[in-house]
Formats: C-alpha cells, structure tokens, sequence
C-alpha cells in the first residue's frame, strides 16, 4: 500500500525544517499575516458602509481609509518576505535531494546502471526534482496562506451570520470531495508525464554523444522520427496534465457561482426587510467574494500536491534502491604490501543465472605481468571487474596478499589499484585535472612526469593551453589515442601496487603502441600489472599469460611454452599473423571520427 501523501509531505519538509528553523518562522509568520490580512480587509467594510456612507461619519472616513493603506502595505511587505523565504525553502529541499541523489549513485553497484538507460535515468531524476522544485514553493506558500486566509474570512462570516457560513462550509467541503477523481488522475498522469520527459531527455543524450556514428551511418531520418514520437508523446501527457488541472475550474465556478447568488439573494431579501444592517450585509458579502479565490487554489492545490509527493515518491525509490557491494560492519582497511593478487574456485554469473566465469585459479604475482587472453565474451572483463568489486564472486574468493577483498573497505580496495578501461573515460575539467584525478594530491611536476611516461606530453603541449587546455565532453577534442595515452598517464599517476590495463593501447598506432610498452614494461617492475589485449603481440614478453574460453582458464604458461603446446593461445596466434599477411597495407588501428 502506497504511503500517505501527507506522511511524505511531512517527512520532506521536517527534515529540512532542522536545517533552517529560522527560515520557516519567517516564512510561516508573514503568510499568516497575508492570510490574515483579507479577514481584516472584509470586516473593514461593515464600518465603511454603516459609518461613512450611511451614518455620513467623514471623521471616521480618513481613519478607515488609513487603515486601509497599512493593511495593503503590511500585506505586500509580509507578501515579499514570505516569497524570499519560501523560496530558500524549496531551494535547500531541491539541493539536499540532488546530492542524495547523486552521492547515493555513486554507492550503486553497476548491475543497477545495466539495468537502465543512462539518458533516461537522468532524465528522469532531473524531471522529478525540477518538478518539486517549481512546485514545492507553490504548495508551501499555497496551502499556508490560503488556509490563514479562508480560516480568516470564515471568522468574519461567522461572526455575522452562523446558520449562513455552515451553508457555505458544506458547499467548501463538496467542492473537495468533486477532486478525488482529478487527483487520482493526477498522479497517473504524473508518472506518465516524467517518463515520457525523461525518454525526450535521454534520447537527446544519446544522440549528442553518438553524433559521429548517427552521421556515419546516415542514420538521421531514423533518429529523427524516434524523436518525433517521444516529443509527442511528451506533448500529449503533458496536455492532459493541464487539462487534469483545469478541470478543478469549472467544478468550483459552479458551485461558487450557485452559493454567492443564493446566499446573495437570501441577504439581499433580508436587508430589504430591515433583519440585517447593510454593513453587516455588504460586510459577509465581500468576505464570500473574497472566499472564492483561496478556495479555489486551496482545492487546486490539492491536485498538484499530489503530483509533488509522485515525485518524491519516485525520487525516494531510487534512495531505497540497497548497494549491491556494501561493506561488511566489521570490514577493515586492505593494508597491501607487494599486491600479489589471486583467484580461489572463482564463479560468478549476471543476473540471468548462467556463470559467466566457472572456477577460475589465477595467481598474478608482484614485479610482474600476467596477461588475459581469449576471444570476446571469454569471461576477462569480469575478471577485472570482480577484482574491482563492482560485483561479488558466486563462490571462491579473491585474496591480495592473503587479505580477502570482500572482508575490506572497497574504498581500500580500488585505493590500491589503478585501472585503464578500453575505452578512455576523460572528465570535464582540464587536461592536468584529467590526469590528477586518480592522485590524492599531484604536483604539476608529477602531473608532467606521470604524461612523459605514457608518451603524452609532446602532444599535450601542441595544445593551445598545453596542461590547463579544457577538454570538451568525455575529451572528444582529443584524438582516441590521445585520450588513452591521458588515461594511461592518469594511472602511472596514480602510484597504485596494482596496474589493470584492459586494452589499454588498442586505440594507439604502432609507433605509440611500442613506446607506450614500454613505460608499462618499466611500470611493471614495481607492481602487479594484469592485462587484457587481443593483440596478442602486446603481451608476448608477459610473465604469464592465462588463456581463456567459455569463462574457463584452459591453458596458462609463457609465450614459447603455449605456442609449443599447440592450444588455443597457439591458434589466436595464428589467426592474428594470417589475418596481417592477407591484409598488409591495412592501417592496424583507424583513428577517432572526431579526432
């Protein structure tokens, strides 16, 4: 059963009322004093009409209108500190959702970012905050002066006429009851809404990121019609939404209507008869008139409140969502000390059931390189990711130095090893900033050296502004080798014990292949570096390389041993050097479209 829409009101607004209690007085105070405003504004009427026009008291005529002017002002001026401090309000609320949101992505394990659209999963936080934000203002101040202010107004009716105001409560108390309807439909449409927007949103996303594939495969009329659909599908919920919230409209005009020219004519017949004073009559009249408007954004209100506590709702499910590789409470710092690393019996499997890896014993000793090999999907990159704990092994387990990863800190854990994907990830930022993210604190010497190692940094001072040059999004100024030969350097910076390289120079040419082993030769005589390569000649000097197929390790050994064995290794070896001789004057690796 879906929590109460008021409960998570609550919850949403106490947590932010510790923050700034202060605020919250403020606010609070001068919307009762708006609210309240509008009741003595009525009331005033009662002496405008019996003192000064019918009893001619012009003495008493410059004190009511004196009166007047200080209640407008009063009003504007609580009116002005009201909006100031509500809209802090809803700005700290939006702002302490954002970084939940986000400091809770980053503590997700990446099954849950496989299971959804980047683009859409951005889209859709992005729709529902905004949306609290434009609305959680208008709810706050909505429902607080608006109440003060129909509480005030019915004073004054029930001052003047009782039996006549408990007619007019009922017909408040209809007008409510006729929503229930709307709101249910609301919240629907609100779901609808903010997944068609966030479909708009990650559709745009993944065009911009992907340009120079939608072009190279002219696949814009395609893109465009998919986009087509999505914005009009967005359009269409959003039209509803409108209409959803114009419907309150003509159900409160008519009952407005029908209460104000009842009760008008029943006090208008008894004025006439001598039984009410006109004062009294002109007075609850004009608190009625003014009763409809607060009402009517009372009751509207009530819709989009509803829409507001469907976002948090939805905001909230993502909160709820458990970290798929939380600590341990007794975990433990790792304390590596030459970073040998090994498998014990190591299966896993995605959520499908089926093992992508069976029993996997590996040893990758310290001072020394162990390759991976293996055709795609042979079970390498999940090594690697396994190791890095993104996700938890079936059964086995995986020790460094004799400590097992899933009884320490993960941030311990990642501490110690330095990763260089296949594909180059660059933030936004400046190329010296690119390179000292793995480093805790980096000197712009370090940050040369470190670029000087991979071979980057002749091409990195070519740059118009050589380190401080920004780099556009995921580096795409940058040529794809480039890009790696900055990741490589970010990793040699970041002085781990253990070195990860899946594929870490299949974006680079021959020339920077070559001078790129050897830093990592160098490197590797300090730590424990593990490699995945299809180019089987990156690894042919490596310490140890483990061939694998089917998520099994079927043949391990050295260079000269496996292709003296004749297996498998044997047989990539031979593919590879038949493939180069058929194809000779074939470039080995084609640079970036954008480069």
């Amino acid at each position: 059963m879906a929590e109460g829409g008021f409960r998570v009101f609550r919850r949403i607004i106490g947590a932010n009322f510790r923050l700034q209690p202060r605020v919250y007085g403020v606010a609070i105070i001068c919307l009762i004093i708006v609210g309240a405003s509008s009741g003595l504004l009525a009331w005033m009427v009662q002496d405008i009409v019996n003192e000064v026009l019918l009893a001619t008291d012009t003495s008493l005529l410059f004190w009511v209108a004196g009166g007047f002017v200080a209640a407008y002002i009063t009003r504007g001026v609580a009116g002005f500190l009201a909006k100031v401090a509500l809209g802090r309000i809803g700005n700290s609320i939006v702002a302490t959702y954002q970084s939940r949101v986000y400091n809770h992505l980053l503590t997700l394990g990446l099954d849950y970012f496989g299971q959804s659209r980047s683009g859409y999963l951005v889209g859709e936080i992005n729709e529902n905050i905004n949306s609290m934000r434009q609305m959680i203002v208008a709810v706050l101040s909505g429902i607080t002066r608006e109440t003060v202010t129909v509480i005030g107004l019915f004073a004054v009716m029930i001052a003047l006429e009782p039996q006549l105001t408990t007619i007019a409560v009922i017909v408040v108390i209809v007008g409510g009851l006729s929503t229930r309807t709307l709101i249910r439909r609301m919240k629907k449409q609100t779901v609808t809404l903010t997944d068609a927007v966030a479909r708009v949103a990650s559709r745009f996303q993944e065009t911009v990121s992907s340009m120079d594939i939608v072009k190279a495969f002219t696949l814009e009329e395609r893109f465009k019609a998919r986009a087509s659909d999505e914005i009009t599908a967005a359009e269409k919920a959003a039209n509803a939404a409108v209409r959803t919230d114009a419907a309150t409209g003509p159900v409160i005009e008519t009952l407005a209507g029908l209460s104000v020219g009842g009760l008008l004519i029943y006090m208008g017949l008894r004025a006439a008869g001598g039984d009410v004073d006109p004062g009294s009559f002109f007075a609850f009249l004009t608190a009625l008139i003014m009763l409809y408007d607060p009402v009517k954004r009372l009751l509207s209100m009530r819709v989009w409140f509803e829409r507001v506590v469907t976002n948090a709702r939805m905001i909230e499910s993502i909160l709820r969502t458990p970290p798929r590789q939380s600590d341990r409470p007794d975990a433990k710092a790792l304390r590596p000390r030459q970073g040998r690393v090994e498998f014990n019996k190591v299966s896993f499997g995605y959520d499908t059931g089926l093992p992508v890896v069976e029993n996997i014993d590996l040893v990758a000793e310290p001072g020394k390189i162990t390759a991976l090999v293996g055709a795609s999907g042979s079970g390498k990159s999940t090594l690697y990711a396994l190791l890095l704990r993104f996700y938890d092994p079936s059964s086995g387990s995986i020790e460094i130095d004799g400590q097992d990863i899933a009884a320490v800190t993960s941030d311990s854990l990642r501490d110690a090893i330095a990763y260089v994907s296949q594909s180059a990830v660059l933030f936004e930022g400046s190329v010296a900033d690119n390179i000292a993210f793995g480093a805790k604190t980096a000197s712009r010497e370090q940050i040369e050296d470190a670029a000087k190692a991979a071979y980057a940094h002749d091409f990195i001072t070519a740059l118009p502004a050589g380190y401080d040059t920004p780099l556009g999004e995921r580096g795409a100024n940058l040529s794809g080798g480039q890009r790696q030969r900055i990741s490589i350097a970010r990793a040699i910076l970041r002085d781990a014990p253990i070195l990860l390289l899946d594929e870490a120079t299949s974006a680079l040419d021959n020339e920077s292949e070559a001078k790129v082993q050897v830093a990592i030769d160098a490197l590797a005589g300090t730590r424990t570096t593990i490699v995945i390569a299809h180019r089987l000649s990156t690894i042919r000097s490596a310490d140890c390389i483990y061939v694998m197929a089917g998520g099994r390790i079927v043949e391990s050994g050295q260079h000269g041993q496996l292709m003296i064995a004749g297996g498998a290794y044997a047989q990539f070896q031979n593919t590879q050097l038949e493939n180069a001789v058929t194809t000779p004057d074939q470039p080995e690796q084609k640079e970036d479209l954008r480069a």
